[in-house]
């Protein structure tokens, strides 16, 4: 995810099912290292970026659990793993 260019995190949207939200990043300045490094830039400032209404909570989920999961893997980060299990366990939950 570092290396990602924008067209890259623009692929990677759309692979985790959100096509109709990852137009919505052509040249947002939007690119790997900027999600994985910039502190600043959370869940919430992709979702904007990406434009995703607040509303689509289905949607806000998929992509916190698909962000943490990446981050997860790069940093091994103990909060990435705790929020997407937490996560994890709130969709099963609400899913019954």
């Amino acid at each position: 995810m570092l290396v990602w260019s924008n067209e890259r995190v623009i692929q990677w949207i759309q692979s985790i099912g959100l096509k109709e939200f990852a137009n919505n990043l052509i040249e947002s300045g939007v690119h790997g290292s900027l999600i994985a490094l910039d502190e600043s830039f959370d869940n919430n400032s992709l979702a904007m970026a990406l434009q995703i209404p607040t509303a689509n909570i289905q949607v806000f989920v998929c992509l916190i659990v698909r962000l943490s999961a990446c981050r997860f893997t790069i940093y091994n980060d103990p909060y990435s793993q705790a929020m997407l299990l937490l996560l994890l366990l709130l969709f099963i939950g609400n899913s019954r």
